[in-house]
């Protein structure tokens, strides 16, 4: 053990112990109450070796920046910009050192804790035994040493880190003293979903409009995984692009289908279950591990986005698990991490910086901490940022969420749509660059930079970069608005773009992927890229936005302002009406600590007087009869804009509303009950925007008329004005259309479409309208023609049958018939047809089992018989006993008319007793495998000790 020289030892003795003497009186003035958890109890011992660790704080920052950069204090974790937990090196000059110093105490182990985890050993409410996160300097030596010391361990996709099981506080401390550990977190093996959604509105984030647009662009050729449970396997939007993954959790749920639909729904079951990349591959990995997977996982199933859709708590540090997911971007280029920011912005957090701002810094999980990660919250269908989405910033005060998008009831929705629009970018980029992936970062980079404003003006904690924008980010993808490069350390990189007259707005995104920080951070910026935007012309220069990261509500909430930014991973800059000219888009490497940083600048130039319709597109269906929202968008604000529809093509036009507000973005309009082609215009003073035909129609009810060995009969209402129907099937992954009907029927042979899924739409003008629910002719209840038959006892004496039918389709007669003395009797002929159900009664009962059919006949002369069905008749007995006589080896029924746990024996003729048992229901069977002869059944009811004697004939 290394000691320092005796002379350095004596007057860091002297400083200590006077610090010891004054620690009580300064604790409040200097602010080391802060830290209290982690100074140590055993303030009388001095500075002994260099294994001790002390708590600093320190007065010149230059100055300590200048002994670190030298690597003269071992800096064990850093506090605030001027506490630090150090050990001591012995090539230090005391005095030298003590002048950079306010005060030096002590430190315990504590500051290897997380927050959450120093919080709940402080209030001893750790719940032994438990599992923990544990970062180790040298990982072979700790797994070494935990093997010795029969501790679990298990390994985890990162390298330093591990899943460490505890059994109590001893234990705990144990470890903590260990040199060769330097982080330890609480393991959250509980993720909990964050979504219960039951509407999609694609319009809020522009997907409709992709959709419509470049309907190409569906993420074919992208595989997305979705890590939480899995998803149902054979949902139709889905399954047959699912691919299996042997990381996919055992339980199926449904939020795991519905993320996978949102982000990859091809709407094969209804038009809400289409979602973004509707061809895209899906896999599944499991959220019981909260690291990162493999990255032989990743590239072998070809992943390059994954969507985190759960969360474990409110957490504010940036852990080993965030550490690990910078480390894996940055290992694997080409794939995005996207994750839903929480549902807890109501709460407050316990821990962290910001603890006790109510409404702040509640991001629910430390892997949302990660710098190279989408962190997604949620708005409603008006962009209003919901009130339950959890808000930033991160631990460090960096901008968390980056993004809000499209999610009523949860981010978790939000989240998932990202990962779809990220799938569909990478699809883009694939066509033009000969199939290879984007980096992350771009893409990360583009969806940020074309985002659409809302909350506060500019950036904030609250919605990020501001809200998803599917069809704007394609569309900056296409047209290549973007640039990337390097810079080393204090070198810089330039690039020219021309911002043209008439522009309203322009916006410069600058992303990089960055090395992963420590578990425990203080900051987790490591390398510092900085941009700047320059106008030479006129000697003008514009920073990034800044927002005020300090722990008051009132800074929190503070619009930014330009200045340099030391503390994200993405930097935006936006210019409002621009002057037109050459502008240079600078990119700094302040602080790089690696040879070069790589990086990505995506750019976007509005134009002024826009006005676009957003909803309905050319791809949507209107409901007629009933309110439906419309979208548009709108720089130009005119209070009495006027509204129109028309449903001919623009021949006439019919009046909405006279005074709309273009500014408000939206109007719920109630639409006419008729089936049509239908456009939207907008007068706005002399201009008229007029929107893409889109349809008018109603949702058919979809049915299975039968269901017979060679043929199925489909049919469906008829909507008024419509004279033609689109038939579609379930063929691969996608429905595709297979014939059209000019009546509500469609019969069709399964030798010629050996399908089983079908749907219908109504035509109109040569245009699909919405689909009806597809429907699996198998999965109906419906056989050949007959959907059910049932027979039930009333009265005590009267059969009652019903029937239940598919369809009336060439049905001439139906007949209800009775099993009579081994054979069928008519019970009652119909000749009239007319609807699906039937009634027949029968009064004539025999005493026992009754059994009944339905005979078909149909125009054709084919005949077709329902299953059988029965009804049992005691006939003012309790016990029936049949059939009687009984053949030799058949089964012999005994029915009850109540089960009272009766006891049943056979008896020979001698009165020998041959068989026994307890009636365990009401209806007991019994293989007969008695002589010929004469046998006689005694039931015995011990509820009232009677017995009953059946007289038994077996042939």
């Amino acid at each position: 053990m290394f000691h320092l020289p005796k002379i350095i030892l004596l007057v860091f003795l002297f400083i200590y112990t006077s610090a010891v003497f004054t620690a009580q009186a300064q604790i409040k003035k200097d602010g080391r109450e802060r830290w209290r958890e982690l100074i140590a109890p055993d303030t009388s011992t001095a500075l002994k070796n260099t294994a001790d660790h002390y708590l600093v704080c320190v007065g010149s920052a230059a100055a300590w920046k200048q002994f670190q950069q030298n690597n003269l204090i071992p800096v064990s974790r850093q506090l605030s910009d001027s506490v630090f937990i150090i050990s001591i090196n012995p090539k230090l000059t005391a005095p030298d050192f003590n002048q950079q110093l306010k005060w030096i105490v002590k430190a315990n182990e504590n500051w290897k804790l997380s927050p959450g985890l120093l919080l709940q050993k402080t209030n001893n409410s750790i719940s032994f035994p438990a599992k923990f996160f544990v970062s180790a300097y040298q990982a072979e030596i700790f797994l070494r040493n935990n093997k010795t010391k029969n501790i679990a361990t298990n390994n985890t996709t990162s390298n330093s880190t591990f899943i460490v099981t505890i059994n109590n506080n001893a234990a705990l401390n144990e470890l903590l003293q260990d040199g060769n550990v330097f982080f330890i977190a609480t393991y959250n093996s509980l993720p909990t979903e964050e979504l219960q959604i039951n509407t999609l509105d694609l319009s809020v984030n522009k997907i409709n409009l992709l959709h419509s647009k470049i309907p190409l662009l569906n993420g074919e050729g992208v595989t997305l995984s979705i890590k939480e449970n899995s998803p149902d396997t054979t949902d139709i939007d889905f399954a047959a692009r699912h691919v299996y993954n042997p990381l996919a959790a055992a339980a199926v749920t449904a939020h795991a289908s519905i993320m996978a639909t949102m982000a990859a729904g091809a709407g094969n079951s209804w038009y809400l279950g289409k979602g973004v990349a509707g061809a895209a591959s899906l896999t599944a990995s499991n959220f019981s591990n909260l690291l990162p997977d493999a990255a032989a996982n990743y590239q072998q199933f070809h992943i390059s986005v994954q969507n985190h859709s759960y969360g474990v708590g409110i957490e504010n540090f940036y852990g080993a698990d965030a550490a690990a997911y910078d480390a894996s971007a940055v290992n694997n280029d080409s794939l995005l991490f996207v994750f839903s920011a929480g549902n807890s912005g109501n709460l407050t957090p316990a821990t962290g910086n910001y603890s006790g701002i109510a409404g702040n810094a509640n991001l629910t999980g430390s892997f949302k901490m990660a710098k190279n990660i989408i962190t997604v919250g949620a708005v409603d269908s008006f962009g209003m940022v919901a009130g339950a989405s959890s808000r930033g910033p991160a631990f460090d005060g960096r901008v968390k969420p980056e993004l809000v998008a499209y999610g009523e009831d949860g981010t978790s929705g939000a989240a998932a749509l990202v990962s779809g629009t990220a799938a569909v970018l990478q699809q883009a980029y694939k066509i033009n660059h000969g199939g290879h992936l984007p980096a992350a970062a771009l893409v990360k980079a583009i969806i940020i930079n074309s985002a659409d404003d809302v909350a506060a003006a500019g950036i904030d904690y609250t919605s990020g970069y501001g809200n998803l924008n599917t069809l704007k980010a394609t569309e900056n993808l296409l047209q290549s608005q973007y640039v990337e490069g390097a810079v080393s350390n204090a070198a810089s990189q330039t690039f020219s773009i021309s911002i043209p007259p008439n522009t309203s707005k322009a916006k410069f995104t600058l992303v990089w992927n960055d090395t992963p920080a420590v578990a425990n951070a203080f900051r987790a910026l490591i390398n510092d890229v900085d941009m700047e935007l320059k106008l030479p012309a006129a000697a003008q220069t514009w920073k990034p936005w800044v927002l005020n990261s300090f722990a008051n509500k009132d800074s929190l909430t503070a619009l930014p302002i330009r200045k340099r930014d030391s503390l994200n991973t993405v930097e935006q800059i936006t210019l409002d009406n621009p002057a037109a000219g050459d502008y240079t888009i600078a990119v700094n490497g302040f602080s790089i600590s690696s040879s070069t940083q790589p990086f990505y600048v995506a750019w976007q130039l509005d134009t002024t007087n826009l006005f676009s319709w957003n909803f309905p597109s050319a791809a949507d269906n209107i409901f007629p009869a009933a309110y439906n929202i419309i979208r548009w968008s709108s720089d130009v604000n005119t209070a009495n804009a006027r509204l129109l529809y028309s449903i001919d093509n623009g021949s006439n036009w019919q009046l909405i509303e006279n005074a709309v507000s273009s500014n408000k973005k939206y109007y719920y309009w109630n639409a006419p009950d008729t089936n049509a082609l239908a456009m939207l215009k907008m007068q706005l003073d002399t201009q008229e925007f007029i929107s893409d035909r889109f349809t008018i129609s109603s949702k058919l009810n979809f049915k299975t008329g039968f269901n017979c060995a060679d043929s199925v009969l489909w049919y469906w209402n008829h909507l008024p004005g419509i004279s033609q129907y689109q038939l579609y099937s379930l063929r691969g992954s996608q429905l595709q259309p297979i014939a059209t009907a000019t009546d509500t029927q469609f019969v069709f042979n399964k030798n010629n479409f050996p399908y089983y899924e079908f749907a219908v739409a109504p035509v109109i003008n040569g245009m699909a309208g919405v689909k009806s629910y597809t429907a699996n002719f198998t999965k109906q209840g419906v056989d050949c023609y007959i959907g059910n038959v049932t027979a039930d006892l009333v009265n005590d004496n009267t059969a009652s049958i019903q029937l239940t039918l598919g369809t009336t389709y060439l049905i001439k007669k139906i007949v209800f018939e009775k099993l009579q003395q081994g054979n069928f009797v008519s019970l009652m002929d119909i000749n009239s047809i007319a609807g699906l159900s039937y009634p027949a009664t029968d009064a004539n009962l025999q005493k026992g089992i009754n059994t009944y059919r339905v005979r078909i006949e149909l125009q054709n002369g084919n005949v077709l018989y329902s299953y059988l069905t029965s009804v049992f008749y005691f006939n003012n007995t309790d016990i029936v006993v049949f059939p009687n006589p009984v053949m030799q080896g058949a089964a012999l029924t005994i029915q009850f008319k109540d089960l009272l746990n009766q006891e049943i024996r056979i008896l020979d003729a001698t009165g020998r007793n041959i068989f026994y048992q307890i009636a365990g229901s009401t209806s007991v069977t019994l293989p007969c495998n008695f002589s010929k002869g004469v046998y006689f059944v005694q039931i015995f009811n011990p509820e009232n000790n009677q017995t009953k004697n059946f007289p038994l004939i077996v042939r």
